[in-house]
């Protein structure tokens, strides 16, 4: 079974006279880093893009094809030994090729142009966890959207689970901390009100990001989020913010915490017998289509 997770990378403008990049500048922008991508793979080493991750592993982009509603490709998880040693006696076994890996992992992805959502497979779960792989798009597209993109602003965020702050909200009894940031992404798909005031208040006044803050009295608790707060918290579940809330179960009767960036949302999509590659792209760049909706779900 293949699990897909799903990831918004935004350019945004620096302000409201300036223009969204649109499927025609996303599309650019992964262009842009296919070419470096092909040049690492030409080299066979990825050290120049790839991200450390823990346990002497990396993570990188491994190939890139472009379409015209897409991208597509997949990424590698890997490891760079210098040589194999004997598990007793330490000496060298083999010493390692350039480009050689002892542990190799390969996850599938695409990116939609039109919505910017990037879906990517989580093989046997060996992606890099929320906090890492975010930082990961960060040090392979930062330089892309500053040297080409100079009047935007990269922001990247998971997309989360509706039902899972749904579960957690109906969860609490009462409250006694919520967080949430929120980064302007200038969306048309939430059909609240108070979400669409807020949204147009940011477009109107250039604010890029804006955080919220609400807690109890240190030895009380709150009754409820305040409407603001939870309109914020709908933004954050498809964009590019974050959010999370510290509650008092009611079945439990004890303080839990809630974090967004814990509960991805996650979908299934398995290759069907008579399915071609290009169906099931089409059936990833539909999900990517569905991943938003679920999160402007209230």
């Amino acid at each position: 079974m293949s699990k897909y997770r799903f990831y918004n990378i935004s350019l945004l403008p620096q302000n409201v006279q300036q223009e969204e990049v649109g499927v025609k500048g996303y599309k650019s922008f992964f262009e842009i880093y296919k070419v470096l991508v092909d040049e690492a793979r030409q080299n066979k080493s990825f050290a120049p893009l790839a991200f450390p991750l823990r346990n002497e592993m990396f993570f990188a982009f491994f190939n890139i094809t472009i379409e015209e509603k897409y991208a597509y490709g997949t990424m590698v998880k890997y490891d760079q030994p210098e040589s194999i040693v004997d598990l007793f006696s330490g000496e060298s076994l083999a010493t390692i090729q350039r480009g050689g890996s002892a542990h190799r992992y390969i996850f599938d992805f695409l990116f939609n142009f039109e919505n910017h959502i990037f879906a990517i497979n989580n093989k046997d779960g060996r992606l890099p966890s929320p906090s890492p792989f975010l930082k990961s798009f960060e040090l392979f597209f930062n330089d892309i959207a500053n040297n080409n993109f100079p009047n935007h602003v990269l922001e990247i965020g998971q997309i989360t689970s509706s039902q899972a702050v749904e579960d957690a909200y109906n969860s609490a009894e009462k409250f006694k901390r919520g967080e949430v940031t929120v980064t302007f992404s200038n969306s048309t798909l939430f059909e609240e009100q108070i979400i669409k005031e807020v949204e147009a208040e940011l477009k109107e006044k250039s604010i890029e990001k804006t955080t919220i803050i609400e807690s109890s009295s240190p030895k009380g608790l709150m009754t409820d989020l305040s409407k603001y707060f939870k309109a914020l918290l709908g933004i954050a579940k498809t964009t590019t913010g974050a959010g999370s809330f510290r509650y008092l179960d009611k079945k439990s009767q004890k303080l839990k915490i809630f974090n967004m960036k814990e509960h991805p949302y996650e979908t299934s999509i398995n290759k069907l017998e008579k399915d071609s590659e290009e169906d099931l792209r089409m059936r990833v760049y539909d999900a990517t289509v569905k991943a938003v909706e679920q999160g402007t779900r209230k």
